[in-house]
């Protein structure tokens, strides 16, 4: 990425001197994920040392559950349908969707990465920037 600025503060750098997500901490209950969501762990072998750096070590690996997995029921329906007759015959199905979500820090930015899978069949992914502005 690039940042603008003159010739003496323009600014540039790549992702992986950021870390490329190394640093990224665990998801949070109630925060990242909605209270009761599963978590999937993963090993976490680079580890802040604050002024001094990182220390990446293969050896020394961390509990890190990065990513996590809940259902969501959607706010429409996927089919809904009214049979005219006295009283009203009203059915319709919720469209309940099971979401893999990831959190990637690079930097000081995080990006939020759903996947959807959708009982109906459709796949949507979706990344979302997260930070102060």
């Amino acid at each position: 990425a690039a940042y603008s600025g003159d010739e003496r503060t323009q600014f540039f750098y790549a992702d992986a001197a950021w870390s490329l997500s190394m640093l990224s901490a665990s998801l949070e209950p109630g925060v990242d994920c909605p209270e009761g969501a599963h978590y999937l762990p993963a090993a976490n072998w680079a580890h802040f040392l604050g002024e001094e750096g990182i220390e990446p070590d293969p050896t020394k690996p961390a509990d890190f559950f990065p990513i996590c997995v809940f259902e969501w029921v959607e706010d429409h329906t996927i089919w809904r349908h009214m049979q005219n007759s006295a009283p009203p015959d009203v059915r319709g199905l919720l469209r309940r969707t099971v979401v893999v979500r990831s959190i990637a820090t690079v930097g000081n930015y995080d990006y939020i990465t759903d996947m959807k899978l959708r009982e109906d069949g459709e796949i949507e992914v979706r990344t979302r920037f997260a930070g102060f502005i």
